[in-house]
């Protein structure tokens, strides 16, 4: 498993000049290119940070996003209700 985070890591290495030179902001020189979430399949997710308390912050802020991610993924595919008078809710 070692050898799989290791080459995954070198591969993300790779990769992210070509990241940083696509973003329409430039990154400030304080700013740190490594990943600070990973997820592995079958396994779960890690989250890095300059210490515990960012690292966990950093993971509950990925976990938000994925239940907003879900939450709209839920309200994109529903359907208006009526309500007994009739009214969807949408002014058309």
């Amino acid at each position: 498993m070692r050898e799989a985070i290791d080459t995954a890591l070198r591969q993300y290495e790779k990769s992210t000049p070509l990241t940083t030179r696509l973003l329409p902001v430039q990154l400030s020189e304080d700013a740190d290119a490594n990943p600070t979430v990973v997820l592995v399949l079958g396994i779960g997710m890690f989250s890095f940070g300059k210490n515990k308390t960012e690292a966990r912050i950093t993971g509950e802020f990925y976990t938000n996003a994925i239940h907003v991610m879900e939450g709209a993924s839920a309200l994109a595919s529903a359907q208006p209700r009526r309500s007994a008078a009739g009214w969807s809710g949408r002014q058309d």
